[in-house]
């Protein structure tokens, strides 16, 4: 396992933002600054006794003042493996907590997040290659939240109930890793959903680099 300091995402040669990692016993703190340094998101992971994080706090913020407040609470199953998310957002303007709760359960299949289900709403369903996934891309978060999945992840494809498509839009990746097997680049091709069979989705591909510093 790899405990990472603080991750770079490029695009292209371009910096776009940075995630920088604390530890100490019972917490983990990130902190997210775009490509002036400025902080966009925090995060502050509490830890319990077994080394997982039970719950959450973030702060998203705006000019450098903080707009949102989001709590989250986790639950994991008998392997270590996160199956639930029960989730809160705060407005700081007026102070008022979102409600109901966003909920978030996951399914795991031979070790990987095989689907998503967020409330009754939003579904998503994941494919993955046979190579082995050495971290986290996706948020670089350590087992702490949960042991990572298995494998690379190759596809992720998406069901809004309330707006059903004929086609719903999806994401697929391929990487390049580096001599320890980590990733290096990542190359995602995003598809739009459409509603008709005589409408085109639209498409999109993003490139991006990491540089890592580990402890």
């Amino acid at each position: 396992n790899y405990k990472i300091l603080k991750v770079s995402h490029y695009s292209g040669e371009k910096l776009q933002y940075t995630k920088q990692f604390i530890y100490s016993e019972n917490l983990v703190k990130m902190i997210q600054a775009n490509s002036n340094n400025n902080v966009s998101f925090k995060s502050n992971y509490f830890i319990n006794s077994i080394g997982l994080a039970d719950s959450c706090i973030d702060s998203s913020y705006s000019n450098q003042e903080i707009k949102y407040f989001y709590l989250s609470k986790f639950s994991y199953d008998i392997n270590g493996y996160k199956i639930a998310t029960e989730y809160f957002s705060k407005n700081i303007s007026d102070s008022t907590w979102h409600l109901p709760a966003i909920n978030l359960s996951y399914n795991i299949v031979n070790g990987n997040v095989g689907s998503l289900k967020v409330n009754d709403d939003y579904y998503a369903s994941y494919s993955y290659s046979a190579q082995k996934n050495r971290i986290d891309i996706f948020s670089f978060l350590g087992d702490y939240r949960g042991k990572k999945n298995a494998n690379l992840m190759t596809a992720e494809h998406f069901q809004y109930h309330s707006s059903p498509s004929t086609a719903p839009p999806s994401n697929d990746y391929s990487y390049i890793l580096d001599s320890n097997g980590l990733v290096k680049e990542c190359e995602e091709f995003y598809t739009s959903s459409y509603h008709t069979t005589d409408s085109e989705p639209n498409h999109e591909r993003r490139i991006t680099t990491y540089e890592y510093i580990f402890q």
